[in-house]
């Protein structure tokens, strides 16, 4: 009898212990994921130029971050290697999470109107940074904590057959926008909204002087 009651006592330790051992596991298990997907979910901005900033902040853009949002996602845009008539189209259709539905509508009344032009058909668009006019801090401003206000100096070329029939230097006011999407969509929760100023083309002596913002 004492050995049967010593043997139960075992066996409801035992049992005891691996619920123990069974709910820290899982716990363990809980923590685990739960670390690992902050770390998925967690954007850290980290500007290239220290002056920056020193402490970086999770969830905080800084203005290098912006430049290159709106510098990189407007040269995709207007990237056309083959035919404007499409590749316009297809980069509005594959670009679209990165662009505010207002903006959208004003990209596809902007292509509508140069294919009515004949602007788009069989042309090749090829726009890159202006040398020597990148980023620097004065091009880009925060207006609240959700909008930030770019400008980028651009080298816009178009060919038909492989004829330049335009070259020109073009000044884009890009307006940026934090923007709440499904992150497989746009993992930056930034977007375009367009413009908040007209674009202007930039003269040959304006070219070479430094960037300076409208007061």
């Amino acid at each position: 009898m004492k050995y049967r009651d010593t043997l139960s006592g075992y066996q409801k330790l035992t049992t005891i212990q691996f619920v123990v051992i069974a709910f820290l596991m899982g716990a363990c298990g809980v923590l685990y994921y739960s670390y690992t997907e902050a770390e998925k979910t967690q954007k850290l901005s980290v500007p290239p130029n220290i002056r920056e900033g020193g402490v970086l902040q999770v969830g905080k853009n800084y203005k290098p971050n912006i430049y290159d949002f709106a510098y990189g996602l407007f040269q995709k845009l207007h990237h056309w290697p083959n035919d404007g008539a499409k590749d316009y189209s297809s980069n509005i259709y594959r670009f679209q999470g990165y662009f505010t539905p207002e903006c959208r509508k004003k990209l596809k009344a902007d292509m509508n109107r140069k294919s009515l032009r004949g602007e788009l058909k069989g042309r090749e668009r090829i726009i890159t940074e202006i040398e020597g006019r990148g980023y620097q801090s004065a091009r880009v401003q925060q207006v609240s904590s959700t909008t930030w206000k770019t400008w980028i100096d651009f080298e816009v070329t178009e060919l038909v057959n492989g004829k330049r029939i335009k070259h020109i230097y073009v000044q884009y006011p890009l307006k940026v926008v934090k923007y709440k999407i499904d992150v497989a969509k746009n993992p930056w929760q930034l977007a375009i909204d367009c413009f908040h100023d007209a674009p202007r083309q930039l003269k040959k002596d304006e070219r070479k002087q430094p960037f300076r913002r409208k007061s």
